[in-house]
């Protein structure tokens, strides 16, 4: 069953007319379908990609007039943005089944008495003579040029004189009167099979027919009631028990409803493919850039056409000071000299991994940690020029980020203290990483920013307007934070500033370090996986760190449960859409998690202070698989040609997984080698080459081939 909430039962009836044998009923609540060739609210203000609620002056007073400051205010809060392309591109319906797949109206706004009136004005003068298979034909040499009231019955002749209802006349939109010309409205054409598959109650009879009714005032919108919809949709006959009278106000369903604004919600734009659906759907999948095809040498398989290029090996590459360094993760890009790349590159080394990055002078942190950045330097085609190290003695650097100001920030997975393993200093911390030259990094890479607090950091986005940090915890016993640190007021953002803030007098606890916590209707949120839906949109406040260094406990357990919003591990994120992207890898009710999952991809939007639930995978029973079933999401980018491209670390077969604008899933390449994670995907400037890791045994390759916007068809 579907429901689409005012423009979103335009949504609603396109996904009927897609899967008519699927859906078994739609309910339309203060909506109504568009036709055919329409779209769905192309006069709405778009806002960086999005539509969002309009301002309340945008409305008749009339239309406000039972909601309080109070209610006006948790609506907004709740209102949930809508993809330009949804509300502007012409919709296409081609299935006359869509016609026989009953339908239920809410009437928030009028009563069933005035519903038939409707219908009766849809019948009047429209001879209709039962169609032999069991719909309702028209004769096909009576065009009409009529309009059709928002998809109530067959098409009728537009009454000069508004119809009232209520406070509200159909045919006015804020005191605009509709086309006296009815014929100028729409366009002549001849109608087809437009009724229910029986034929009594389109002949007028009282008999309730198991369509229902579908036409009811947009309870948010300002549009005409009566519409130029060309699509028709039979007539029908009503019955009290399928209708809910205007008894339902405003307020009620405002306090009711699980998202507003135009309706819908969605995992990218453009689509009906993110409908809100339970976790154990999870995300469905795309055709993207086609099937796998694999790879002879055994190492990657990529798509008909791609191709890839090794560019180094863990122990076997030589570089400036010895060999490509083991566990390659998290990249940071960036632009090179005559049309090539400088890849800045962690490694993933704790202790055990058998090449560790070596220890240089100037840039080294600890000594007795292995981790740390190598710099590879690439040309316009990916061929590898160069390699050095830029950051050593840091210990498992996981992700991290790129900023506004040409940097990369390297985080470090851990909690472990001087004394623990070999290491002589405490670790947990972010360093900054300069990509233009080793020597742009001697004396100031291996600073630690401990205002960023000492926790098992994964991965930090950057606001570009306001030079806020935003940085994820992979941890687990309890379950991680995400968090945000706010520069001091004076902070000039750039290059060796935050090393030089770290320096300064009081630098450790300089800015905010604070933790997220989530609430939905005033209710609090203890844990992310409490969202099962895409489109699940959370209000976000943030607490302060109490003992951001952790000096005798880990920072997330200085919070109560009622405090902050708990993940289970959170792993990449990448600034885009003025906001962050973040991952939570995986869920089980086993680790504390209220639902499980295979991974979820979120969205905070630093304007609205709210995070939603962009994308989420249900749990892959069969990871050995190799049939469309994704798991452990793990590092995240935003590809240039659409969508999200996401480093699947989870069980099993690993994939490059990617994610279309409209939320479907893809396989874009596979692990071939072994069963390692991918990680660090980054696209070159142009666009043209993909970076990416295989952490074992060490890979770093680039791939190449016919880019373009990936296909959301089914895979």
């Amino acid at each position: 069953m579907l429901v689409g909430h005012s423009a979103g039962a335009a949504i609603a009836y396109a996904a009927v007319d897609a899967r008519p044998d699927r859906v078994h009923r739609v309910i339309y609540v203060g909506g109504f379908p568009v036709a055919d060739g329409d779209s769905l609210a192309p006069d709405f203000a778009a806002e960086n990609g999005e539509v969002p609620l309009p301002d309340w002056t945008a409305f008749d007073e009339e239309e406000l007039a039972d909601l309080n400051e109070e209610a006006l205010t948790r609506f907004r809060e709740r209102a949930v943005p809508s993809p330009e392309r949804v509300t502007r591109d012409i919709k296409r319906l081609s299935d006359t089944r869509r016609y026989g797949v009953p339908a239920t109206v809410i009437c928030t706004e009028f009563s069933a008495d005035t519903l038939r009136e409707w219908i009766e004005h849809g019948k009047r003068g429209t001879r209709v003579h039962q169609d032999p298979h069991g719909g309702v034909r028209r004769p096909p040499d009576r065009p009409l040029a009529t309009v059709h009231p928002a998809g109530v019955s067959a098409p009728c002749v537009m009454t000069r004189s508004p119809i009232r209802v209520g406070r509200r006349a159909v045919g006015r939109r804020r005191g605009r009167q509709m086309p006296k010309d009815h014929g100028n409205c729409c366009t002549s054409r001849q109608l087809d099979t437009v009724g229910p598959p029986t034929g009594p109650a389109a002949a007028g009879s009282a008999t309730p027919h198991p369509l229902g009714l579908l036409f009811t005032e947009p309870l948010l919108g300002c549009r005409w009631l009566a519409i130029c919809c060309r699509e028709p949709l039979g007539v029908v006959s009503t019955s009290e028990r399928l209708v809910m009278g205007s008894s339902l106000s405003r307020r009620a369903f405002v306090g009711g409803s699980a998202a507003a604004g135009l309706g819908f919600v969605f995992a990218g734009s453009g689509s009906l493919a993110a409908f809100a659906r339970p976790v154990a759907g999870g995300t469905r999948t795309a055709t993207g850039y086609g099937p796998l095809v694999a790879d002879p040498d055994g190492i990657l398989a990529l798509p008909r056409g791609f191709s890839y290029k090794l560019i180094a090996r863990s122990g076997v590459t030589p570089t400036a000071d010895g060999v490509h360094p083991s566990d390659p993760d998290g990249m940071g890009l960036f632009s090179g000299s005559n049309g090539g790349s400088v890849l800045v590159t962690n490694h993933e080394n704790s202790g055990s991994q058998p090449y560790r990055v070596p220890v240089v002078d100037g840039i080294t942190y600890d000594p007795g940690a292995i981790g740390g950045t190598s710099t590879i330097v690439v040309d316009a085609a990916g061929n590898r020029l160069d390699q050095y190290t830029s950051l050593a003695g840091t210990d498992n650097n996981c992700a991290g980020g790129i900023t506004p100001w040409g940097t990369w920030l390297t985080c470090e997975e851990t909690e472990r203290r001087a004394g623990q393993g070999a290491n002589t200093l405490n670790h947990g911390y972010v360093f900054e990483v300069d990509p233009i030259s080793r020597a742009a990094n001697v004396g100031k890479s291996p600073v630690p920013l401990k205002f960023l607090g000492r926790y098992s950091h994964e991965a930090v986005a950057v606001d570009p307007r306001t030079s806020q940090i935003y940085l994820t915890e992979d941890a687990a016993s309890p379950n991680g934070l995400y968090f945000r640190w706010t520069p001091p007021s004076t902070f000039a953002p750039g290059k060796n500033a935050l090393r030089e803030l770290a320096l300064s007098p009081g630098g450790g606890t300089a800015g905010r370090l604070q933790a997220m916590s989530c609430s939905l209707d005033e209710q609090h949120i203890r844990d992310l996986s409490e969202a099962t839906d895409v489109g699940t949109r959370y209000k976000v406040k943030w607490v302060d760190a109490p003992d951001r260094d952790a000096a005798t406990v880990s920072v997330r357990k200085q919070f109560t449960a009622d405090q902050i919003t708990r993940s289970r591990k959170l792993e990449g994120q990448w600034w885009a859409d003025g906001g962050a992207f973040f991952v939570s890898s995986f869920a089980r009710t086993t680790d504390g998690s209220v639902n499980p999952h295979d991974g979820q991809v979120w969205f905070y939007d630093p304007k609205s202070e709210t995070v939603t639930l962009k994308t989420i995978f249900g749990i892959n029973t069969d990871p050995d698989a190799d049939s469309g079933n994704f798991d452990g999401p793990d590092n995240i980018t935003v590809s240039p040609h659409g969508g999200l491209i996401l480093a699947e670390d989870g069980e099993g077969i690993q994939h490059l997984v990617g994610v279309t604008s409209e939320g479907k899933a893809y396989p874009l390449a596979r692990n071939e080698y072994n069963d390692s994670e991918f990680c660090g995907p980054a696209f070159s400037a142009d666009g043209s080459i993909l970076f990416v890791n295989i952490q074992s045994p060490g890979f770093t390759l680039a791939i190449t081939g016919p880019w373009g916007r990936p296909s959301n068809a089914d895979g």
